[in-house]
């Protein structure tokens, strides 16, 4: 008999411990999200047409949703700390702080490639487009990398903070990332920065008089 309640015990434990704990799903759900989206990112870079933006688009909805999740699993690991010193204010703007500006910059890539889909998709854009959405994607990646790193950090399982050099560091790649943006909202916005395709698209983007002088040159361009 009593060897009967030691196999039930013992199968009732393996089960137990098979069964997966809803905050390990949660975080492998995030983790396949941000890896779906990074993925589906790096396959449509260099890729123009329609399939290609849309491509980038549902691969930064990925990553947001990603990154939206890991700052919720963060948030509730803090929640429930007992280490007040990681609910100061000083812990919340280096912990916390730097999923704020992640998101923000992940939607307004978004919000680019939907709100002028037709001239990406269209490739009606200098190629310094394309670098600086390569460039998007590197930095976003490096950035999330060292998020997930100093989440699961062995500091962070124990005081439920980051310290301050981390922080700062993850604030300074999302500088990069908004100087990106602000860079293909430029382009986007004018078509060009750095120099027309040809001579005649540089003259259809040209509006009002123009006067060109130089000591014994007076050249005037009537539009």
């Amino acid at each position: 008999m009593s060897d009967n309640n030691e196999e039930i015990a013992s199968s009732d434990h393996t089960i137990s411990s098979s069964t997966l704990h809803p905050g390990k799903i949660f975080k492998k759900v995030t983790v396949a999200s941000l890896i779906a989206g990074f993925i589906i990112l790096f396959l449509t870079l260099g890729t123009g047409g329609e399939t290609g933006t849309m491509g980038k688009i549902v691969g930064f909805s990925f990553v947001l949703v990603g990154v939206i999740m890991f700052l919720s699993n963060t948030l509730s690991k803090i929640v429930r700390s007992k280490n007040e010193e990681a609910k100061s204010i000083l812990s919340i703007v280096t912990t916390l702080g730097p999923f704020i500006p992640a998101i923000g910059s992940l939607a307004w890539a978004i919000t680019l490639f939907v709100q002028y889909f037709d001239y990406i998709a269209k490739d009606q854009l200098t190629p310094s487009f394309n670098m600086f959405t390569t460039f998007l994607v590197l930095s976003n990646l490096f950035l999330i990398r060292m998020l997930y790193n100093s989440m699961n950090s062995k500091e962070f399982e124990k005081n439920q903070s980051v310290n301050k050099v981390s922080g700062m560091l993850m604030y300074f790649m999302e500088l990069i990332s908004f100087v990106i943006l602000i860079s293909m909202f430029i382009i986007l916005r004018f078509f060009v920065t750095d120099g027309f395709k040809t001579y005649r698209e540089g003259l259809k983007n040209i509006s009002g008089n123009i006067t060109l002088s130089s000591p014994g040159v007076n050249i005037k361009i009537n539009k």
